[in-house]
C-alpha cells in the first residue's frame, strides 16, 4: 500500500496551494514541473479534506433527484462555470473568484474520472473509503 496522506483541514484552493508549496519545499515555482507538482499536491489534499468533511453523499445522491451521478456532477460543475462567466463580466465574487472556481472545476473533473474507474468488485474509485494514516 502507498503512503497515506495525512488528513488536514483545507478550506479552499488558496490554502491548498500554500500548503502544497510548503510540503514540496518550493518557495516559488521555477518551471512547469514545479507548477504541476504544486497543483497536483493541492488537488490531493483538497479532495481528501473535502471528502473527509462532506462524505460522498453530496455527489452520489444525484440518483435521488432522478439524475445519474455524472449528470449531478455536471450540474455542480456548471455552477462553477457560471461563476467564472459572472467574474469575467465584472461581478466581484470575492473568495469565490477565478482561482476557487477553476480549482473546483478541477476537483469535479477528477471526481468524474474516479467515477469511471472501477475496482474488481465494480465500485468506482470515488466510492473507496478514506484510509486513516
Amino acid at each position: 500500500m502507498s503512503e497515506i496522506t495525512k488528513i488536514i483541514d483545507i478550506p479552499d484552493w488558496d490554502t491548498a496551494i500554500t500548503h502544497s508549496l510548503f510540503v514540496n519545499n518550493i518557495k516559488e515555482p521555477k518551471c512547469f514541473q514545479d507548477v504541476a507538482k504544486v497543483m497536483g499536491t493541492a488537488l490531493e489534499v483538497l479532495l481528501i479534506s473535502k471528502n473527509e468533511k462532506y462524505g460522498k453523499g453530496n455527489i452520489l445522491s444525484a440518483k435521488r433527484f432522478g439524475m445519474t451521478v455524472e449528470q449531478g456532477l455536471l450540474l455542480r460543475e456548471n455552477d462553477k462555470t457560471e461563476r467564472i462567466i459572472n467574474e469575467l463580466k465584472g461581478v466581484d465574487l470575492g473568495k469565490e473568484g477565478l482561482i476557487e472556481s477553476f480549482g473546483d472545476k478541477t476537483g469535479y473533473s477528477a471526481i468524474g474520472m474516479m467515477l469511471q474507474m472501477k475496482t474488481k468488485d465494480g465500485k468506482s474509485w470515488y466510492e473507496l473509503p478514506i484510509s486513516k494514516p
